[in-house]
């Protein structure tokens, strides 16, 4: 066992997705667990996006593979060294662009599209008090970063209940889709484009 994230007794707001950066640190997001105060707990490695550099120089006979990465904001203290971001209800799915990360969240009553620079660890993404741009419990704190967009569940043209990140198009091929992100919802079976520069 290489690393290990404790779960809730629900079996809800699992999430789950992983990437290797550009910057060649691990990147793992995970849901609440059905807990919502998980995801302002910075000591709970449930609704965060976790960051693992590789060791390198793993010896002894239990040898530590991952480390936490430098620059995660409580590698000091404060929280688990891992967490790289935190305030997520249920992350699924994401692409690497460059040096950020857009990561999708699933939440109570819309889908989001978020944006994590990767040189800016730290970022609050708001869940349980904010969910997408609307409030959803309690009073939330100073900090809170919105979604880059977002999109209401439900039946129409833009909406959807399942966020799906395909990643930004670069090639020469489709003039039109240049620097596009291609997004897209696996209930609704809705496909967009949303232009990387807005």
């Amino acid at each position: 066992v290489e690393f290990t994230i404790p779960r809730t007794s629900t079996n809800t707001n699992q999430g789950g997705w992983i990437g290797m950066g550009p910057d060649g640190n691990l990147y793992i997001a995970i849901g609440d667990g059905g807990d919502p105060a998980a995801a302002q707990d910075p000591g709970s490695r449930l609704g965060k996006v976790l960051r693992l550099a590789p060791n390198p120089n793993p010896t002894g006979p239990a040898p530590q593979y991952w480390l936490p990465a430098p620059g995660n904001p409580f590698i000091s203290g404060g929280g688990d060294p891992y967490v790289f971001a935190l305030g997520l209800r249920n992350p699924a799915t994401g692409a690497f662009d460059g040096n950020r990360l857009f990561l999708g969240d699933s939440g109570a009553s819309v889908e989001e599209l978020n944006l994590l620079p990767l040189d800016q660890p730290g970022r609050n993404l708001g869940w349980p008090f904010m969910d997408g741009t609307r409030v959803h419990q309690g009073t939330a704190p100073a900090g809170l970063v919105a979604p880059a967009a977002e999109y209401a569940h439900g039946t129409g043209r833009y909406e959807g209940r399942r966020i799906r990140i395909g990643g930004v198009y670069r090639d020469a091929r489709i003039p039109g889709f240049q620097n596009y992100l291609v997004l897209g919802d696996s209930v609704a079976s809705n496909l967009w484009l949303v232009p990387v520069a807005d």
